[in-house]
């Protein structure tokens, strides 16, 4: 598999989306958003430097890993800020997360990793916010099939 270093905005918006409540604008909210993105930063720069190397890290990214962090944490703030963000559809949240950890695990024990949980977690959280998730059945019962509603 190959691997590449997830854009800073990339890695923001996945952690604004670790968090659900955005009218909650406290100082300790956006630290835990700013620390989630770090988390997750830190996983894929692990991953792609399983991957290539020290060096190859650094050709991958362009800049330093404390620049990469900080970047990070810049753009956790802001996409948590943005009301364009807060309104991605959870099926593009679902495909970044995809994409974070195809990106992510080129190191063993990768599924064990913290950041590789939180990732999970925000899958969860976007899953349930696909359209038609509420109205859902919540479990098979026998009139499961005649409920199915026609068409795709």
């Amino acid at each position: 598999m190959s691997a590449f270093i997830c854009l800073p905005d990339h890695i923001g918006l996945l952690a604004a989306h670790s968090y659900s409540d955005y009218d909650d604008r406290r100082d300790e909210v956006i630290q835990k958003i700013k620390s989630n993105a770090i988390l997750l930063a830190k996983l894929n720069w692990k991953s792609v430097r399983c991957r290539y190397g020290a060096e190859g890290v650094r050709n991958t990214a362009g800049c330093t890993l404390t620049s990469y962090l900080h970047q990070c944490e810049i753009w956790a703030e802001r996409m948590y800020k943005d009301e364009r963000a807060q309104k991605v559809p959870p099926v593009w949240i679902l495909k970044l997360v995809d994409c974070y950890k195809y990106q992510s695990c080129e190191c063993d024990r990768y599924q064990h990793e913290e950041a590789w949980k939180l990732a999970s977690l925000i899958s969860e959280k976007a899953w349930t916010r696909l359209p038609g998730y509420d109205q859902a059945p919540w479990s098979f019962d026998v009139d499961f099939l005649a409920n199915v509603p026609n068409g795709k």
